[in-house]
């Protein structure tokens, strides 16, 4: 019993020093330098599903107040919330070698890894799913409402977090009705009065959020049809559109160990007919489906894909343990899958060529923002994210084109102008994008370096200093 508490300890521990070390080290993204911003200006939120449910405003701001206001601490949330789903799968019913080898899994793997320390909703949404889950399977097991009273809760803040909650608790819903569609109306029919109460407290925290704590009563009614209506649009329209396939070669790079064993492992147990496991497979298989399916795609949204993955690879590999030649296969696949993670993470995480970096800051502009930072500063451009993250206790001043008068010691402008009195210091790249050009020749420096497979894009911006100053 001590031993396994430590080693428990011990992988808690490793998975907080993974996701600590050099927190700050890749620039503030466009959407971390937004919602960091959001949460500064918390007492005028009203919810947006544009960016996404409250939750995630509210605890940043808390932990602003305990820790300050940096890089590193818009990062804490995502860096709590990935260690606790590891802590949940140190608890769950499974075999200890099991959950021993999940929880070291999910502590280097490259997705659940950067998006650990990533500022946005995912990890967390990927701990809430798993929680939903757990809570199910104990009411299940035990029938006690309070297990009930506290999925339905869960269920709450994680729509609270983020829109595609709704999709999760589709997959899980349909599941039962699918499944078990008697008992499923049965149990419905015969425990209203169980449901009502339990609901109570999920209502009060989904409106004490979306009301933004009682300041916007309106918006807690009107959130759903707004969040419905918005992402409808949003997949109507392809904003950021991609391929059917878009999530596989993602996965394939960086998760290929679960990738393949999770394939194999949902032919294995559904013909095998493993009762648990085909809850497992049907929530990894509709996520594929659904997350190919919508017209935005990003690659975060991947986390959501491989966390049911995980379950079903190791499940599979627990199964054929015995057989060297798999266990091999893992073996190899899984080491290339901790290199990508030491490239994706510390070494090169503001790289547009990493698939998961997407549309990333340049590491320009820290530089930039340190040349200029102290000084009364213009930016003329519609494009200018993250600057009012990292200069929100600078003198800026922000235009779409240059005034009539200047008096700002440095200009910031998105096309190259001529001004008396200034002259240019520097181009720099505010962003960085790629869209790969498969090339069989390059794949190896790629898969090795990174390199090759075409240049990645850039949104250049300039910088003029006054001649005075």
């Amino acid at each position: 019993m001590k031993a396994r508490k430590l080693i428990y300890l011990a992988i808690i521990l490793f998975a907080l020093f993974l996701r600590v070390i050099l927190l700050d080290f890749r620039p503030m993204h466009h959407d971390e330098s937004v919602q960091g911003w959001i949460t500064l200006h918390l007492s005028s939120y009203i919810y947006d599903p544009a960016y996404h449910g409250p939750f995630l405003y509210y605890a940043t701001s808390l932990i602003f107040k305990l820790f300050g206001i940096s890089d590193f601490s818009a990062r804490i949330l995502p860096v709590i919330f990935g260690v606790l789903l590891i802590v949940l799968i140190l608890f769950m019913r499974l075999s200890e070698k099991k959950k021993i080898l999940i929880a070291l899994y999910i502590s280097i793997s490259p997705i659940f890894l950067y998006y650990s320390r990533f500022f946005r909703n995912d990890i967390i949404i990927a701990f809430w799913s798993l929680l939903i889950y757990i809570l199910a399977e104990e009411y299940l097991r035990t029938r006690k409402n309070v297990y009930l009273i506290s999925l339905f809760s869960v269920a709450s803040l994680s729509l609270c977090t983020k829109e595609n909650t709704f999709i999760t608790l589709f997959i899980f819903i349909s599941f039962l009705l699918l499944r078990y569609p008697r008992k499923t109306m049965k149990w419905i029919l015969g425990n209203w009065k169980s449901v009502i109460i339990s609901s109570i407290p999920a209502i009060l925290i989904y409106f004490l959020f979306f009301s933004s704590f009682l300041s916007h009563p309106e918006r807690a009614i009107s959130s759903i049809p707004d969040a419905i209506s918005h992402w409808f649009e949003m997949h109507k329209i392809q904003r950021i559109g991609g391929p059917p396939y878009y999530y596989f070669p993602i996965l394939l790079l960086y998760e290929s160990p679960v990738l393949l064993f999770s394939f194999m492992g949902c032919v294995y147990f559904y013909r095998k007919g493993n009762q648990k496991m085909l809850f497992f497979i049907y929530w990894y298989l509709s996520s594929f489906i659904i997350y190919s399916y919508l017209g935005e795609k990003v690659p975060w949204l991947s986390i959501h894909i491989l966390l049911p993955a995980v379950f079903i690879a190791f499940e599979f590999l627990e199964e054929f343990s015995q057989k060297k030649l798999l266990l091999i296969l893992f073996l190899l696949l899984t080491s290339y899958t901790v290199y990508s993670s030491i490239l994706v993470n510390y070494i090169h995480p503001a790289n547009p060529k990493e698939p998961l970096v997407f549309v990333q800051t340049s590491v320009d502009v820290p530089e930039v923002v340190n040349e200029i930072r102290g000084h009364e500063i213009a930016i003329i451009s519609d494009d200018y994210w993250p600057f009012p993250w990292y200069l929100r206790n600078e003198n800026v001043s922000y235009w779409t084109k240059a005034p009539s008068k200047l008096t700002a010691e440095y200009l910031i402008t998105k096309e190259e102008i001529e001004i008396e009195g200034y002259v240019k210091v520097r181009d720099f790249k505010l962003r960085e994008w790629w869209i790969p050009q498969v090339e069989l020749k390059d794949l190896p420096s790629y898969l090795l370096k990174r390199e090759g497979m075409g240049d990645p894009g850039a949104l250049w911006l300039h910088l003029y200093a006054r001649l005075n100053s």
